[in-house]
C-alpha cells in the first residue's frame, strides 16, 4: 500500500481479493504497511473505490512485469554492503529424503528462525577483488531481475558458514558442568564468529612463522577462489526470498559459484590456511611485532604495573581484529 486509505476502502480491496488470501500487515491507515498475498501482483483484482466524495484507485505495480528500471528496489544491509568489510552469511544443514546431509542458505522457509541476506550496495562501487566472481554469476542463467539492483556495485555476502542450531552453554553457577544450561542459537551472530575464529588461528600460524598476519581478508580470499576453487565448499541450495516476517516474490537463489545468497560458499580451514601461508611466504614480508605493542602508559604516580610483551599483545590484538573485521549481516 503506497498511500493511506480509509479502512472501508482497504477492507473492500481485501474482500475483492479474498481468494488470494490478501491481508495487510499493520493498520489500514499506515502508509508503510505491507500487502501479503498468495497471488502475484498481476493476479490481484484492481478497482476504483469511492467513499466520502473521494476516489481511491488501486493499480498494479511490479518492477519486473512493468519494466520499471529501479536498481534500488532491493534494500541492502549496511555495513554488510560496505566493500571494506567481510560480509558473512549463514547456512543451515539439512537432510534429504535419503538421509544425506547438505548445506543450504539459511532462511525461515527451510527451518531456520532467521533469514540470511545478500544483494548489492546502493552507493559503493564494486571492488576489483570480487569483480570476476560476481560477473560470472551475472553472466550465468542464475542471475535474474536486473532492474532490482545495480550489478556494478559492491555485492555481498562474501562467504557463508553454518549459523543454525549452535549449542551454547550459559548460566553456570559453579565449576561443575552439571550447573550449566545449554541452549541453541542461530544467525550470522553464529557464523561470523566461526569465521573470525578460523582467521585468528591462521594469524597464529603466520605469527609463529614470522610472517605478516592476514590483514583484510577479502582480496586474498577471492584470489584463492580464482586460483584454487577446491578450497571452497560451494553452497548451491536455498535462497533469500523470505525474511523473518514474510516471503517476497523476488530474491536471490544459491547457485554454482559466487551468488548473492551465500557468497563463495564456505571454505576448508586447513586448505585456506595452507594457501594463505604460501602466499605470505612468497611475498617475502616478515611479521613486525612492534606494530602490535601496547601504546598504554600508566598515569604519573599510578601504582599500576604492566609488561609490554609484544607476542602476547599481538595475539590479543589479532583476536580483537578478527572479531572486529567481520560485520554481522541479516536481512
Amino acid at each position: 500500500m503506497e498511500y493511506s486509505v480509509p479502512t472501508s476502502v482497504a477492507n473492500a480491496f481485501l474482500n475483492d481479493n479474498a481468494n488470494c488470501e490478501a491481508a495487510l500487515d499493520g493498520p489500514n491507515s499506515n502508509a508503510q504497511n505491507l500487502l501479503h498475498s498468495t497471488c502475484t501482483c498481476s493476479q490481484l483484482s484492481y478497482k476504483t473505490y469511492s467513499t466520502g466524495g473521494s476516489q481511491f484507485r488501486f493499480s498494479r505495480y511490479d518492477p519486473i512485469l512493468d519494466a520499471v528500471p529501479n536498481p534500488g528496489f532491493f534494500t541492502p544491509s549496511y555495513p554488510a554492503s560496505s566493500p571494506y568489510v567481510t560480509a558473512v552469511g549463514a547456512t543451515i544443514i539439512k537432510e534429504d529424503g535419503s538421509g544425506n546431509l547438505y548445506e543450504a542458505a539459511a532462511a525461515t522457509l527451510n527451518g531456520a528462525a532467521f533469514s540470511s541476506g545478500g544483494g548489492f550496495s546502493y552507493f559503493y562501487t564494486q571492488p576489483s577483488y570480487q569483480q570476476s566472481a560476481v560477473n560470472a554469476w551475472y553472466n550465468s542463467a542464475a542471475a535474474a531481475n536486473p532492474n532490482l539492483y545495480n550489478i556494478s556495485n559492491r555485492a555481498y555476502p562474501d562467504i557463508s558458514f553454518v549459523g543454525h542450531n549452535f549449542p551454547v552453554t550459559t548460566a553456570c553457577t559453579s565449576s561443575s558442568s552439571s550447573s550449566c544450561s545449554v541452549r541453541s542459537i542461530g544467525g550470522t551472530s553464529a557464523s561470523t564468529p566461526t569465521l573470525a575464529g578460523m582467521v585468528t588461528l591462521i594469524n597464529d600460524q603466520l605469527v609463529s612463522l614470522n610472517l605478516p598476519t592476514v590483514g583484510f581478508l577479502n582480496p586474498i580470499m577471492y584470489d584463492a577462489y580464482s586460483k584454487q576453487p577446491s578450497i571452497f565448499r560451494d553452497v548451491t541450495q536455498g535462497d533469500n526470498f523470505c525474511t523473518e516476517q514474510y516471503c517476497c516474490l523476488y530474491g536471490f537463489n544459491a547457485t554454482t559459484g559466487w551468488d548473492p545468497a551465500t557468497g563463495l560458499g564456505s571454505f576448508d580451514h586447513a586448505a585456506m590456511s595452507t594457501y594463505i601461508i604460501a602466499a605470505k611466504t612468497a611475498s617475502g614480508a616478515k611479521f613486525n611485532a612492534n606494530n602490535f605493542a601496547s601504546p598504554y602508559t600508566p598515569a604519573s604516580g599510578a601504582s599500576v604495573t604492566y609488561a609490554t610483551n609484544a607476542a602476547t599483545t599481538a595475539a590479543a590484538v589479532t583476536s580483537m581484529f578478527a572479531w572486529a573485521l567481520f560485520i554481522l549481516m541479516n536481512v
